[in-house]
């Protein structure tokens, strides 16, 4: 049940969370000019050292998701952010690529259960009223951990990328114990005695049969592989296509993800001015088609690149914040919520799974100029999903 006033601090140290676990995700995209050459890896190869962290989420997002609802939150999120921790000091130590795949795996293990209970957890020290800012607020804790790791990471890494990995997992478990101090204790829906109780094949069923949850799934799909495919390899583009250095291209990158991170903010108060978020889905799947041609344009200069990549990144911002924004809403019993957050996780760490090793693998075999081919199918894709989202309702939750 939410507090009748919300509890600001704490909400932002869940955020804290968020963007903790997002720095993990961020490290691997500024390192792999640094990994390729130190473990003799091919491009497609170190592509899926950024893609597999999503791997847990794109196979069992949804059953994380019914297990979360289940289970107590705040100890699900203390004991991810523990397991981001440990596999990130162990991927310090890897001698080649696999040790380090494999610890990516284990990290990713930690960030799935984590990203879903959070939001659990901000829900229950936040007015209702707050309702748009504060999931608004979490929406960005991606972006806002990507930028972060884009401008420190590089800096971080003149020391080596083991340096990188071995900081950011003393950091995760030193954010593991501050959540131990600051995390509400919440007795999961499924678990309060006034709540009928429903199995987990009820609960996945009535998920699944919401029009509205499943197409917001698809679409933050797409937008993670657009923005994981441009942000994951977008480094190593600049650094190897242009000449840029490690730190011009993490800076540039870093621009971008600031400007995304500006997107998701804005979802909570274009919301309340009545923008729907079908509207704001199809201008931001219109936009990302169109600008990858200038991302990928063999002739154009960084500033061009970073511009578009800007325009993409920045508008498609809206996505995230649109979704978790309107999500609540389509819950018609509280426990599905944290259901709901497991599909759509699931969906997200589908496309960031595939997006970087997708790129990877077109930009070997048939070069980065004909990569907007792939990016305007996801455009057009997106846009057909959003016009499908128009004629969607929010449903009335009831117990």
């Amino acid at each position: 049940m939410s507090e009748t006033r919300t509890r600001w601090p704490v909400v932002f140290t869940l955020t804290g969370a968020g963007i903790v676990c997002a720095l993990q995700v961020g490290k691997a995209a500024i390192a792999v000019p640094l990994l390729r050459p130190d473990l003799n890896l091919s491009l497609s190869f170190a592509a899926w050292i950024i893609s597999a962290y999503a791997l847990l989420g794109a196979c069992a997002g949804l059953a994380i998701g019914i297990a979360v609802a289940r289970s107590n939150p705040r100890a699900v999120a203390i004991s991810g952010l523990a397991v981001i921790g440990i596999a990130s000091c162990l991927g310090a130590a890897a001698p080649g690529g696999i040790w380090l795949l494999i610890a990516r795996m284990i990290e990713g293990c930690g960030f799935i259960p984590a990203v879903i209970a959070v939001p659990t957890l901000i829900r229950a020290v936040s007015s209702p009223r707050d309702s748009d800012s504060v999931m608004s607020l979490w929406s960005a804790y991606f972006p806002i951990g990507m930028f972060i790791i884009l401008l420190a990471g590089p800096w971080i890494a003149a020391g080596g990328w083991r340096l990188l990995w071995l900081g950011n997992g003393v950091l995760s478990l030193l954010y593991a114990g501050l959540l131990m101090l600051v995390a509400p204790r919440v007795v999961p829906a499924q678990r309060q005695p006034e709540t009928p109780q429903h199995s987990a094949f009820d609960n996945a069923r009535d998920v699944l049969r919401l029009r509205g949850p499943v197409l917001l799934a698809a679409s933050f799909c797409l937008y993670t592989f657009n923005y994981h495919a441009i942000v994951g390899l977008m480094p190593t583009l600049l650094t190897g296509g242009i000449g840029l250095s490690i730190f011009a291209a993490g800076a540039l990158v870093a621009l971008t993800i600031f400007i995304n991170a500006l997107g998701s903010l804005s979802a909570g108060p274009l919301n309340r001015i009545g923008c729907p978020p079908w509207l704001l889905l199809a201008i931001s799947f219109a936009l990302m088609g169109i600008a990858s041609f200038g991302i990928f344009s063999p002739t154009a200069p960084a500033v061009l690149i970073a511009a578009a990549a800007c325009v993409s990144l920045g508008f498609s911002g809206v996505i995230p914040g649109a979704v978790y924004v309107s999500l609540p809403g389509y819950a018609p019993r509280p426990e599905l919520l944290s259901v709901m957050l497991g599909v759509i996780v699931q969906a997200s760490t589908i496309g960031q799974f595939m997006g970087p090793a997708a790129l990877g693998g077109w930009a070997d075999r048939l070069g980065w100029s004909s990569a907007p081919i792939m990016f305007a199918v996801i455009g057009v894709v997106g846009l057909l999903l959003s016009l499908g989202l128009r004629g969607s309702t929010a449903v009335a939750q009831r117990p």
